[in-house]
């Protein structure tokens, strides 16, 4: 490892730090979806889920990154892994913060740093192997080999799966397979071909297991939230375009629909939106819902929203992610508004 991997490293435990002091700031009272609100109990979710959901997503987004990188045929031993790792912790740490307060949370707190060190353990590898033996292999190719086409796809596959299902319900299995039936064994970079091998065969064959480990685990844990209720204050006109939209009732002259919970939910909020629906609720909650944008760094500030904190998109520095709060009553006027401002996308609504 050169001095910078060693200084990326160093700015990881710097930004652990800040993710461990960040577990004192949520211990006073619980943060729940108010006594008041007209979505019926069963379909209710706390209002501080919203920000818990930010450690599952970060991940997320860093892979679709990595995805989008490997698509335009970058050298992965440039891609920055450890500055990644520091983002994790640096966005734990700032949404603990932010968080209304609520009583301490263990097993949420255990199970982002859970993920918080899975991830760091992946991408640590990676940079340590791809800044050493897979940058010589990388200076000794012409060009991108079959292997390193093939990753770029499987990545972008799976960084576009785990926007809805968990990582380990993603096939590896099926890609080490194609990895050695469908790529040929020889072939011009010989040396980079056999070293490419080598490194997704390793990796595709560690997720297998790992996948097959949690699947073991997780039978005895309770299945995650397939919908989240939306009440509406009318049902949209069309609805072709929301086939999972589901109607459920009318409460008190509103409409209490279900829809896709994770990346889906984004979407069909949007959609709803422009079609002139105002969310009366989310899951119960009329307070705020996070929100991440990607926008150029010069952009001038959203004034719909209230602004957490920022981080720039490392493999796009022109570009900047920032994560906003907006009360759901208000959500569908900002979505409306951030439509009509085509500098900036909605990268991802935290639904409750």
């Amino acid at each position: 490892m050169n001095r910078f991997s060693l200084l990326r490293a160093a700015r990881v435990v710097a930004w652990l730090a800040v993710g461990v002091a960040g577990l004192a700031v949520l211990t006073a009272t619980a943060a729940n979806a108010p006594g008041d609100a007209r979505t019926p109990a069963e379909h209710r979710r706390g209002g501080v889920q919203t920000y818990r959901g930010l450690p599952d997503w970060r991940p997320v987004q860093s892979r679709a990154e990595l995805a989008a990188y490997l698509a335009a045929q970058k050298p992965p031993s440039a891609f920055p892994f450890f500055s990644h790792v520091a983002q994790f912790w640096q966005s734990y740490g700032a949404i603990s913060q932010a968080a209304p307060s609520t009583a301490f949370d263990a097993g949420y707190h255990l199970r982002a740093a859970g993920i918080g060190a899975a991830n760091g353990f992946e991408f640590g590898l990676k940079a340590c192997y791809e800044a050493t033996v897979g940058q010589l292999a990388e200076a000794s190719a012409s060009g991108p080999t079959a292997e390193d086409q093939l990753a770029a796809r499987v990545a972008q596959d799976y960084a576009e799966f785990i926007r809805s299902r968990r990582p380990q319900d993603y096939d590896h299995v099926a890609r080490l397979k194609e990895l050695w039936q469908a790529t040929p064994l020889w072939g011009s970079d010989l040396l980079r071909k056999w070293e490419r091998r080598f490194a997704l065969s390793t990796e595709y064959g560690a997720k297998a297991g790992w996948g097959w480990l949690m699947h073991k685990l997780d039978k005895s844990e309770p299945a995650p939230p397939a919908t989240t209720a939306l009440l509406l204050d009318h049902w949209p006109a069309s609805s072709a375009e929301l086939p999972a939209l589901k109607r459920l009732r009318d409460v008190n002259g509103g409409v209490l629909a279900a829809v896709p919970h994770r990346a889906v939910f984004t979407g069909y909020a949007d959609k709803l939106a422009q079609q002139g629906v105002r969310f009366e609720e989310v899951a119960g909650n009329q307070g705020p819902i996070l929100v991440s944008l990607i926008v150029p760094r010069e952009a001038t500030p959203v004034t719909e929203a209230r602004l957490l904190f920022t981080q720039p998109v490392l493999t796009e520095p022109e570009t900047e992610r920032r994560w906003l709060t907006v009360p759901v009553p208000q959500l569908a006027d900002a979505l409306r508004a951030w439509a009509a401002r085509p500098e900036l996308r909605v990268e991802h609504l935290y639904d409750f």
